[in-house]
């Protein structure tokens, strides 16, 4: 495809008459074209295209077990590897859910005794009023 596409570029800078190509043979322009068919030529004789579509179509059917067994509750029993990086993903969202919950709780604690040392001392100072202040000790 890259030697098509190349060709077409070459061929469209020689007609519009542009500089270096519009010097350049026609031969030498047209050149990818017959790289191109060089290249297919040779990958259907060693067996690339075909293999490359045997990909293709195994990807095919490992995503449609994968989707199928996942739709049916049985992630994994087709594609283990697949199965494995869910639960590493799964539990590294756990861990991730739980230091945030243990951040929320701290705050929430650090507020609780500073409401709990807040509130003791209040009680402290309203029962021991000092004589400076002039007040009298709270009897109770």
């Amino acid at each position: 495809m890259l030697f098509i596409l190349l060709g077409v570029i070459l061929v469209g800078l020689k007609l519009a008459e542009m500089n270096p190509v519009a010097e350049w043979s026609w031969l030498a322009v047209l050149a990818p074209f017959a790289l191109a068919l060089v290249w297919w030529a040779w990958a259907d004789k060693f067996g690339r295209t075909q293999r490359q579509a045997m990909n293709r179509d195994q990807e095919r059917k490992q995503a449609r077990r994968r989707n199928l067994a996942q739709g049916m509750g049985l992630q994994g029993l087709f594609d283990r590897g697949v199965a494995a990086k869910m639960r590493r993903a799964e539990a590294r969202d756990k861990a991730a859910r739980q230091r945030q919950i243990d951040k929320v709780e701290k705050r929430r604690e650090a507020q609780r005794q500073a409401n709990r040392d807040s509130i003791l001392t209040t009680r402290m100072d309203s029962k021991f009023d000092s004589k400076a202040d002039g007040g009298q000790p709270s009897k109770q």
